[in-house]
This record gives C-alpha cells, structure tokens and sequence, in this order.
C-alpha cells in the first residue's frame, strides 16, 4: 500500500509538453513529484512556458499562446476584461472586482456589494467588521474580533499569526511566506521549492535560528545542487557573506517574471532554478 501511495505522489505532476524528432511528434509524459519540478523541466528542457492550470501540463511558446489557451480550455481562469489569468478561480474573482467592476454581472454584484457604502468586497462580512460593524449579525461578530487589540480585524486568523504569533518565515529570497508551525515551513520547503534531504535540515536550522532571534548579523546562504563545472569532490552546500551567489550558482527566478503579474506570497508558485537555491536570512551560523 505504501508504495502505492508513494507512486501516486511521484507521478503527481506530468508533462505533456509536445515535442518534434525525426519529423513525428509526442508528448513526454514525464512525470514530477512537485509543480516547481515540473515548471523547471518545461522552461529549460522544453523552452515552453507552462499553463497555469496546475492540472494541465502543457506548454505553449509564449505567455500570449498561454493566454489564449487558457481562455480556450480554462476560461474560470481567466480575466474577461485583460490578459490576466491565474491558477486560483478566487484570484481571479477578486482582480475583476477591483480592476473591473463595471463589467461585473448583477448576480456578482449582488454577492460582493455593500449595501451601506457600495463598494465591491470579496470578503463582503470582512468589510463590514473594519467599516460597518453595526451591519454584522452579533453571531458573527465574535469571528472578527480581536480580543488582544480590542478591534475587529476583517481576517481573524491572518491577524493573530501574524501579529500575535511569532512565525516561521521561509527564508528563500523573494518568498515571504509564513507558518505557524516549524512543520508546515517544512513542508513548504520541500513541496514548493524542492529543497532536496541533503539540504532540507540545514534549511530547517536557519529557519529555526531566525525564529527563536538569536541571529544577529546578515548572512547570505547558498543551497543547492553544484553547477555543470563543479567537481564532484565539492560539497554541494556553501555560504558567502555576498549578496551575490557564489561561482556556479543562478539566482531565484519568481514565476512573476514569467506571466508579467504580481501575486501575495500566499498564492504565488516560485520557480527554482534546479542549480541553486538562493537564502537571504539574518543570523550567522553556529
């Protein structure tokens, strides 16, 4: 059963861009255990840009060919009004009403307006605890209630972690990513940006030293594999007090840099390139 189970995880995400030789074509079919695995086969074996859908795998020339795909097969996806589009139906439905509100359908609008100041919210009932508490049901009230800060707060949860919770912060340079919990960033770590065992522990020990604030100077780590030139004797772990990365090493791409739009750090998918992965922490090793 294990290994059933283990076979279902590494053929999780699957290639299908389609490639030429010889004059006849095929898909490749190559199967990956994380999205950020996959993406990096696509952009540097294939040289195709994915889709966004996570579930799709193809691959298309540029983000125009993406764009019109994804209207075509996955149109919840896309923005009607602009070239957006994102892999998360809610990212959509919260561009729309703040960068189009006037092209909104009136079942839309009866669902995100309020009724006091007109305005479009997607989360109307969070809106109304920062503006319009009087307009809360008193059943509700409780759920946006900070009893620490003697306020409502439109996003409860959010605001206890972040303001009342010291956190476990990613330390990968341009992921700003949080948890509550040193297993979740673990996770993180492994699932979104594919930090290798060898690695994983000596990530964990970073991110550990930051939590618990006994750093106390800037420190620039660089993990990951050795480049094509490295020798096989070297260790495929080293740090420099540089802001730049070390001989052999490729900075961090953000999937930003693909599809021309910014995302929160909570809904944005980082690509990694496969040669290093690029730490900005604060603290020195011990």
């Amino acid at each position: 059963m294990l290994s059933q189970v283990t076979a279902r995880k590494k053929g999780k995400y699957t290639c299908r861009c389609v490639t030429t030789a010889n004059g006849s074509s095929s898909v490749c079919n190559q199967s990956f255990p994380t999205i950020t695995s996959r993406t990096v086969h696509m952009l540097e074996v294939h040289r195709l840009v994915p889709c966004a859908k996570e579930s799709c795998g193809q691959g298309f020339a540029s983000v125009d060919e993406v764009y019109k795909h994804m209207k075509h097969a996955h149109s919840h996806l896309c923005c009607g009004g602009c070239t957006f589009y994102s892999h998360v139906p809610n990212i959509v439905v919260k561009h729309r009403l703040a960068h189009h509100a006037n092209e909104i359908t009136p079942t839309e609008r009866a669902r995100y307006e309020c009724p006091k100041c007109h305005t479009l919210h997607y989360d109307l009932h969070g809106h109304f605890a920062t503006a319009h508490t009087e307009l809360l049901a008193p059943s509700e009230r409780s759920k946006y209630w900070c009893e620490a800060c003697r306020k409502y707060v439109p996003q409860l949860s959010k605001h206890q972690r972040e303001v009342h919770t010291d956190q476990f912060v990613c330390p990968l340079a341009s992921c700003h990513a949080k948890f509550s919990k040193e297993s979740a960033v673990s996770a993180h770590l492994r699932n979104r940006h594919s930090i290798i065992a060898a690695e994983h522990e000596l990530v964990m020990n970073i991110v550990r030293m930051v939590h618990s604030k006994n750093a106390d100077s800037p420190l620039t780590l660089a993990v990951g594999r050795p480049g094509p030139e490295a020798h096989m004797e070297h260790s495929p772990l080293s740090t420099t007090r540089s802001e730049e990365p070390s001989h052999g090493m490729s900075p961090f791409q953000s999937s930003s840099d693909l599809v021309g739009d910014s995302y929160d750090s909570d809904d944005e998918a980082a690509i990694i390139h496969p040669n290093a992965i690029p730490l900005q922490v604060f603290g020195k090793l011990v």
